[in-house]
């Protein structure tokens, strides 16, 4: 059986004329019913209908960081996106791969890789395809040099290094110079910072709690608001729920973007070269062991993940031990702003 369409949408005359076009394929030996189960498979099978779908998959599953799964996938894709999935092979996926390495974003290609492989298992097991063209790809081990050299690289911020970058901040003002106090602050990554919202902000609890879905761990997290981190927030007016440090489009409604110009403008009036945001993190947690604060609870404080097992057992967030901790931090680096 065949369904031509309902009445009044499809008029009698309409459904005849179709009708006899049906028959007359019928006749030369055609299968409609699986000439449209292809047509409905093949337009599965284009790549950004499969995007569409794979992100509805991802959202009734309700898991974090959707929108920058997404957002990377179509970044990574783009060189592809009027292939069907039948047609992205081997050396057409290992190519959009190193097209991004040659970006200079080696860390960018290696999220695209993960995210594209998990994607294309996804339809290998509805049966949209046979099989990935990730199956078996495994990248070249880095020199050993060149390893050595990743672990080597970022750095710490020396005091002098800590006073110019904040002042910086300051003489550049507006969110980016939020953005980079509260990194200093409390050790936030940068996106995380970027996101925050006035409504996960506690001033009475002195806590801000940021959700699952706005950390990379997806788990929640605790920042204990100190005096200074309460001198920062004062710095910048309340938008009633909206972002903490607002960007300039849409209102203020989308977060800050632009992040190498705007670097680029922080190190020439800092006069420290090569630094980054993740420096900053870097040297909030290098200041915690410096001022003897316990390694858990110093990991605690950057949101890193703990052990499945003691995570599993351990459900304690040490807010206490991490308010004494921050307290601390908060007395040197305000000493060493002169606050």
């Amino acid at each position: 059986m065949v369904t031509i369409g309902r009445w009044p949408t499809v008029d009698i005359a309409t459904a005849k004329r179709l009708a006899a076009e049906i028959k007359g394929k019928v006749a030369s030996g055609i299968d409609p019913v699986a000439e449209r189960k292809e047509r409905m498979r093949h337009e599965k099978i284009r790549l950004p209908v499969a995007l569409t779908d794979y992100e509805a998959w991802l959202r009734s599953r309700r898991l974090t960081k959707v929108d920058d799964t997404l957002s990377a996938l179509r970044r990574g894709f783009r060189p592809l996106e009027r292939r069907t999935l039948e047609e992205i092979d081997r050396p057409a996926i290992v190519a959009a791969i190193e097209k991004i390495e040659r970006a200079g974003l080696p860390g960018a290609a290696a999220d695209f890789r993960k995210l594209a492989a998990t994607f294309f298992n996804r339809q290998v097991s509805l049966g949209v395809i046979k099989f990935s063209p990730l199956t078996g790809y495994r990248r070249p081990k880095p020199p050993r040099d060149e390893v050595a050299e990743a672990e080597l690289a970022g750095k710490a911020l020396t005091e002098s290094e800590i006073v110019s970058i904040w002042r910086a901040a300051e003489q550049i003002g507006g969110s980016f110079s939020g953005i980079v106090k509260i990194i200093l602050a409390t050790g936030l990554r940068r996106n995380e910072a970027a996101n925050l919202r006035w409504a996960w902000v506690d001033r009475k609890a002195r806590l801000i709690t940021i959700p699952a879905k706005a950390m990379k761990a997806g788990s929640e997290h605790v920042v204990i608001v100190t005096d200074l981190v309460t001198k920062i927030l004062d710095e910048i007016p309340d938008r009633a729920g909206g972002l903490v440090f607002p960007g300039r489009t849409l209102g203020g409604r989308r977060p800050v973007s632009g992040w190498s110009k705007l670097l680029k403008r922080l190190r020439s009036v800092a006069d420290v070269d090569g630094v980054g945001l993740h420096d900053m993190r870097r040297t909030f947690r290098s200041a915690l062991a410096d001022l003897d604060v316990p390694e858990p609870v110093a990991e605690m404080m950057i949101a890193h993940k703990r052990t499945d097992l003691i995570r599993r057992y351990n459900r304690s967030s040490l807010v206490a031990q991490r308010r004494q901790a921050a307290a601390r931090y908060d007395e040197w680096l305000s000493g060493l702003l002169g606050y």
